[in-house]
């Protein structure tokens, strides 16, 4: 165990942390992932940021599922009660967390979003469910995927109102 590891551990007995913990575990956090996930399309305004949102989230559930499997790295709380079943790499909080913070890029929620997705991650690590590196591998992903999907569809909007002024130009 890394030092930074021991370091965050130091805070897992932290009433506040408990607290904050709680609201992480698995049907809580299904829950606040959609509430902010809609939210986020609440704020976007064209079709192609919502699409955004949902697109990364399906996304990046999916390869996090697939990765864990392939990895097949087991979590640091193997043995203890409590522990969840699945394998730690890479971390499903931390990478959802993450991609549904990068669809805000630009608004001024995201420095916000962000500190969550840290605290959410970093969480991980004070409960012992993951390592630093599988939370790390959790964020890269979530911030890879939601990038390269924005990306993708703001060529597919450009393509589209490429089309459509060449429309409006043969109309007239």
């Amino acid at each position: 165990m890394s030092s930074i590891e021991d370091f965050l551990h130091s805070f897992a007995s932290n009433d506040a942390f408990k607290a904050f913990n709680y609201f992480m575990q698995e049907p809580a956090f299904i829950i606040l992932i959609a509430f902010f996930a809609l939210g986020i399309i609440w704020l976007k305004r064209d079709k192609y940021s919502r699409l955004s949102v949902v697109i990364s989230l399906l996304v990046t559930l999916i390869l996090v599922t697939v990765l864990k499997q392939l990895y097949g790295d087991p979590r640091p709380c193997v043995g203890l009660p409590g522990c969840e079943p699945d394998f730690g790499f890479p971390s499903g909080h931390a990478a959802l967390s993450f991609s549904l913070a990068m669809n805000l890029f630009g608004v001024s929620s995201f420095y916000f979003a962000i500190l969550l997705a840290v605290l959410i991650a970093l969480s991980r690590v004070i409960s012992g469910a993951h390592t630093f590196a599988q939370i790390a591998g959790g964020m890269i992903l979530g911030v890879l995927v939601s990038t390269t999907i924005a990306v993708i569809l703001q060529k597919l909007r450009e393509k589209n109102e490429e089309k459509n002024d060449k429309i409006r130009v043969f109309k007239k």
